[in-house]
């Protein structure tokens, strides 16, 4: 396996949570608006909106999946069971697959043993 530096790793996952909390953020209140706004906004304006919306959902799903595989210090069957998870449930995917403190405590330890 390559070097590992957990330091990194936790700063690594520090950016993906708040790329999440942006991205969650703004997928709120596109949510809300489409709601509150429906009928008052013209069609032009809300497609952009709602590209823009899917545009940074997905890209932020690649950063996710890239991470997983090219960073996350698990084996291969549980990258594809997390890469499914967040291709399936998205959004909600991305948060339940984010590691917290105590998951990062033991994967520190983990990578100390090897």
């Amino acid at each position: 396996m390559k070097s590992f530096s957990f330091i990194t790793y936790k700063k690594q996952v520090l950016i993906l949570r708040l790329l999440l909390i942006f991205t969650s953020f703004y997928g709120f209140i596109f949510f809300v608006n489409e709601f509150v706004e429906f009928y008052t906004l013209d069609y032009a304006t809300f497609t952009k909106i709602w590209w823009s919306s899917a545009i940074l959902i997905y890209l932020t799903v690649l950063v996710f999946i890239w991470f997983i595989w090219a960073k996350h210090p698990v084996d291969r069957n549980e990258k594809i069971n997390r890469t499914l998870s967040i291709i399936i449930l998205n959004v909600i995917g991305m948060w339940l697959w984010l590691p917290n403190n105590n998951e990062l405590e033991k994967i520190r330890q983990k990578m100390e043993e090897e």
